[in-house]
C-alpha cells in the first residue's frame, strides 16, 4: 500500500510497475475524513466509487464501469428548484426527480472552473472586481452547450467566465 501524505491518498500499485495504480483507493480530507473511496484496475478507475462530503456523509455513488449514477444526495434546498426543460422549440419550467449532477458534486465543478480562471489584467490594474453568472444546457447524454452570460460584470470578466466554463471537464449525469 502507498500512503501519499502530501495528497492524503492511500492506494495500491502493480507489483510489476509501481507507477500504475491497481486496487483499492482512498482519499482523505481534513482530520483524516474519508472523501473518496474507489478501485483502480491497471491504472483506470473502475467499478463503484463513493464520494463523501465534509461531514463524512455519502453524497454520490457511481458505477464507473457502467457510467451509472447509483446514488446522489439531493439537498433539501434543491428539491423545489425549477429547471428549464427544452424539447425542440418547447421550453417549460419543471421540477425534476434529479437535477443534472456533476461527478464529485457542485464544489468539484466550481473547483474545476475556478482553477482555470485568470483575472483580467486591465481589471487587476484598475482594482475592479466582479461576478459573472453563466447558464448552459446539460443534454440527455451529459454534454454541455449553449453557454450564456446571465449576469455581466463587464466584457473582460464575461469573456474569461465563458472561456473557462468551456474548459470544465464534461462529467455530468443528465437530469431525469
Amino acid at each position: 500500500m502507498i500512503k501519499d501524505k502530501q495528497n492524503n491518498e492511500e492506494y495500491y500499485v502493480l507489483k510489476s510497475d509501481n507507477s500504475i495504480r491497481h486496487g483499492d483507493y482512498c482519499k482523505f480530507g481534513p482530520n483524516n475524513l474519508l472523501l473518496i473511496k474507489g478501485h483502480f484496475t491497471n491504472g483506470l478507475n473502475d467499478s463503484i466509487w463513493e464520494l463523501y462530503n465534509s461531514k463524512g456523509e455519502l453524497f454520490q455513488k457511481i458505477d464507473l464501469s457502467k457510467n451509472d449514477l447509483l446514488y446522489v444526495k439531493i439537498e433539501e434546498s434543491e428539491k423545489n428548484n425549477l429547471y428549464k426543460l427544452i424539447n425542440g422549440n418547447d421550453i417549460s419550467l419543471v421540477a425534476l426527480d434529479r437535477p443534472p449532477v456533476y461527478l464529485g458534486g457542485f464544489d468539484n465543478f466550481l473547483y474545476e472552473w475556478a482553477s482555470n480562471i485568470e483575472y483580467p489584467e486591465d481589471a487587476k490594474k484598475k482594482g475592479i472586481n466582479g461576478r459573472v453568472f453563466v447558464s448552459f444546457i446539460v443534454d440527455k447524454n451529459g454534454k454541455t452547450s449553449n453557454f450564456k452570460v446571465l449576469k455581466s460584470s463587464g466584457h473582460e470578466f464575461d469573456e474569461e467566465a465563458m472561456r473557462t466554463i468551456k474548459l470544465v471537464p464534461e462529467r455530468w449525469f443528465p437530469a431525469f
